[in-house]
């Protein structure tokens, strides 16, 4: 222990400076653990509660009272990342050090809604820290991805550059909507395209049916027939 140390320990201001401290730090709020209990998407803001009980001078725990209209975090500005915030979500509630309610409504520079530092009202939520109990399903700790809560479906793009998928449904709206691939497989029972589909090489297949018109070189093979011949009762042979 230094000499400076000691002599602090041994002052008579020593005691009640930790009690003034502690005191004053009891009424403050810097960052703790909490979960939401009722989330507003249009404003994305919620209801949320502390995690942690309070403890009182006789020793007593009781829970924080809910903080309202507490600021939940999104990435994003010209592209956001958003998500479902469910009740019971769970992250960090940070406080701000200054009253934040001119900020709120104004955005950009402002001035102190108020002289109050780190109080319980000037809340934030960020929604990415977990307890035990509640820990990502599935995690994949290979590149970046998006899954459901219990891991069953996922997009996954892995570090080596290859993207896997599992989905229930799929539906695109788009404009142009390009592919350029090596190669690209489809295994489905059915397909179905609406409008007209135009191939610049082949198509094979082992069926191919057409229900209005079949065309080979500008022929309509539904309704082509053959002149300069005389009907009779006999069938012609297979192709040739």
């Amino acid at each position: 222990m230094s000499e400076i140390e000691r002599e602090i320990k041994g002052s008579p201001l020593t005691k009640p400076i930790q009690v003034g401290v502690d005191s004053y730090l009891r009424t403050k709020f810097f960052c703790i653990p909490g979960h939401v209990v009722d989330f507003n998407p249009d404003e994305q803001m919620a209801t949320v509660q502390i995690g942690i009980e309070k403890a009182g001078d006789d020793g007593s725990l009781s829970a924080h009272p809910e903080i309202i209209m507490v600021p939940v975090g999104f990435a994003g500005d010209d592209v956001i990342f958003g998500h479902k915030v469910s009740s019971g979500t769970e992250g960090l509630i940070y406080f701000s050090q200054r009253g934040v309610d001119n900020w709120m409504n104004s955005g950009g520079i402002a001035p102190p809604s108020t002289m109050r530092k780190f109080d319980i009202t000037d809340a934030f939520f960020d929604p990415k820290f977990r307890s035990l109990p509640n820990v990502i399903q599935g995690f994949k700790n290979d590149g970046a991805w998006m899954a459901t809560k219990d891991g069953a479906h996922y997009f996954h793009l892995k570090s080596d550059g290859s993207i896997d998928a599992d989905v229930t449904e799929t539906n695109w709206k788009t404009g142009t909507f390009n592919i350029e691939s090596t190669a690209f497989n489809v295994t489905s029972p059915t397909s179905t395209f609406t409008g007209s589909v135009t191939a610049t090489e082949t198509i094979t297949g082992k069926v191919i049916s057409a229900v209005q018109g079949l065309f080979v070189a500008t022929l309509n093979m539904l309704t082509h027939k053959h002149g300069g011949v005389s009907r009779g009762n006999q069938d012609t042979d297979g192709p040739k």
